[in-house]
């Protein structure tokens, strides 16, 4: 049997098991940009210490309108604690949802600094249609400023925030 034969029988024996759809999967990079509106309620939960939770939304952007996920509504709950230093972390999920209804599923982490920015890992983790099986993720950041402080009782602090977030990088393959 010559080389070429045995190295075309091996690429449809591999075909064959895996599916051509092995290898229809590439890793796309993007840069996006998201303007969001919240509100959150911080609540103290300690001497020197809040947590607070709400719900960010906006749009988010694919910079160079490439990609499958071009613009997208983003919804996002949010939990972040406050320390006195003004040191914060934060974790949270997100759902994106495209323009024809396709879902793309996301969780994150983040620290920093308040009211001066949290960066940290966001990581997608499944969807729905064209989404369905994606996987990725990549660095962001996330920043905003308060439009309104409201109390809302002992210890309790409702507030209306604006806010960007950013992916220098976002990375994703669709199966």
């Amino acid at each position: 049997m010559s080389m070429r034969l045995s190295a075309m029988t091996l690429l449809a024996a591999c075909v064959a098991l895996f599916g051509s759809d092995a290898y229809a999967a590439k890793e796309t990079s993007v840069r996006a940009t998201a303007v969001w509106q919240g509100e959150g309620t911080a609540v103290r939960v300690g001497d020197k210490e809040a947590l607070m939770n709400g719900v960010l939304e906006g749009a988010m952007f694919i910079e160079d309108n490439k990609g499958d996920l071009n613009t997208a509504k983003m919804i996002c709950p949010v939990s972040i604690t406050l320390q006195p230093d003004g040191a914060q972390t934060g974790q949270g999920g997100c759902l994106l949802i495209a323009q024809d209804g396709d879902q793309v599923f996301a969780k994150w982490t983040c620290k920093g600094e308040y009211l001066k920015g949290c960066a940290g890992q966001f990581t997608l983790n499944g969807g729905t249609g064209k989404f369905k099986g994606i996987t990725g993720g990549g660095l962001f950041g996330l920043r905003g400023t308060m439009q309104e402080t409201m109390p809302g009782g002992p210890g309790v602090v409702t507030q209306t925030v604006i806010g960007l977030a950013v992916w220098p990088e976002l990375k994703y393959k669709l199966p």
